[in-house]
């Protein structure tokens, strides 16, 4: 699973400025300050990462310690696994059932 316009939903902590983007000159000197993280910045990666962290535990997930970049929900009987690698998620479920179900969780987070 893709997740589209990831290193775009992070908030950045503390200000960044850029030049005008191609295409936008206005003919002054001014800059944007930005407020949102944006593909190529230092810091999208990692604030990307906390936001994502922060909403999958909010779905009842938890990361593993031997490898953070993998969440697991038990809940039941059914044994749910997540794995992270930059924007890209891979999801394990036990049941086709379980799969559909987190794929619309995903869709509504």
């Amino acid at each position: 699973m893709d997740v589209k316009g990831a290193y775009l939903n992070g908030r950045l902590e503390e200000e960044v400025y850029m030049r005008q983007p191609d295409g936008y000159h206005d003919g002054t000197d001014k800059v944007c300050r930005l407020i949102k993280t944006l593909y190529g910045l230092k810091q999208a990666g990692r604030e990307w990462n906390k936001e994502f962290d922060a909403r999958i535990k909010g779905l009842g997930f938890e990361r593993l310690h031997a490898d953070p970049c993998a969440y697991i929900r038990v809940t039941d009987e059914h044994i749910e696994v997540i794995t992270a690698w930059v924007d890209d998620l891979l999801l394990f479920a036990d049941t086709a059932e379980m799969m559909r179900k987190l794929k619309d969780e995903f869709k509504e987070v």
